[in-house]
């Protein structure tokens, strides 16, 4: 199975290999998709965090 783009491989036992339609049109660009927002998610995450430690507690606390 190769991992980009998303797809299975048949290995044939004289050394060769041809890809099998396994794998749907639609999922590589869902998976592409979903990345992105992934990605895009987590730099929202970085710029509206304050800054500063995380889980330090001030005095009394």
């Amino acid at each position: 199975m190769d991992f980009v783009p998303l797809r299975f491989v048949c290995e044939t036992t004289g050394g060769g290999s041809y890809p099998v339609g396994a794998v749907p049109g639609y999922v590589n660009p869902a998976v592409f998709g979903l990345v992105l927002a992934g990605l895009g998610c987590w730099v929202a995450a970085l710029v509206v965090a304050p800054p500063g430690p995380r889980g330090v507690r001030g005095p009394g606390g």
